[in-house]
Formats: structure tokens, sequence, C-alpha cells
């Protein structure tokens, strides 16, 4: 079945919820937080057919003086990664960054998002922080 990539909906959160846990522990199974995140920021999802397989998400950091663009989470089922698809949710979610931002930041809190975050451009500043400017694109 092909693989389709969309903006996540309310619907879509049990299962956000589920494989986020999977990947980080059940301790990030907050369903409201990720609500919020739809909310109030960008989420979009890869579904196998009816299953959710990837999601990423990101949002502008208020609590930071400069307001960077937060990528909060990318997470890409074990049965479907190297298959491109972090790239792409990556590419997507930088692309709607709102255009005051001019820094994306993200965490990498497990060894294979540390190798992701080195391979597309993010530079570690500080613990698990990393760092990269928004490029944007030339009208």
């Amino acid at each position: 079945m092909a693989l389709t990539f969309r903006r996540a909906t309310e619907v879509d959160i049990p299962q956000i919820a589920a494989l986020s846990a999977a990947d980080f522990g059940p301790e990030f199974h907050d369903e409201a937080d990720f609500s919020s995140v739809i909310r109030a920021g960008v989420v979009f999802v890869v579904c196998d057919g009816p299953r959710l397989v990837a999601v990423g998400q990101a949002f502008v950091d208020t609590a930071s003086p400069d307001r960077p663009w937060e990528i909060r989470e990318i997470v890409v089922h074990p049965n479907h990664r190297l298959q491109g698809l972090g790239r792409r949710l990556l590419d997507l979610l930088l692309g709607n960054a709102p255009p005051r931002c001019t820094t994306a930041i993200g965490l990498a809190v497990t060894e294979d998002g540390r190798r992701f975050a080195e391979a597309t451009g993010f530079v570690l500043a500080e613990g698990l922080r990393f760092t990269r400017p928004l490029e944007r694109k030339a009208a």
C-alpha cells in the first residue's frame, strides 16, 4: 500500500501517543499534550493505509527569547525506518516554520535521534539540544 503524508487531526492522537510511547516510553503518552501541539503547532503523520507509521511535530518555542521553531518529535515505526520518512517529515516541518523563526532546535534523546540530527544539518548546542539555521527559499 502507498504511504500518505498529511496533517494530523484530533482523531490521530491515540495512534500518535502509542507510537511515541513505543519509541520513548510510557511517560510520553500524554494525549492532552499531543492535542495542544496539533492546535498550536504543526503535526504531520505518515499513514500506511489506516495505520499511522510516523509522526513529526513542531511549534514556536514561546518560552525562549528568540522564539525558535522547536522540532518536538519525529518518530518512525521501526518497520518503516531507513526509507527517508524522517527526512521527509523534517522537510515538511521546516517548510512550515513561521517567517519570524530563524532557527530550528530539537532534542535528541536517543542515539538514533542524535545521528539523525547530525545527518540533517543540526549541530549540538548543549546537552541533548541541537540547532540549525532555517533556510528560506527565495520566492
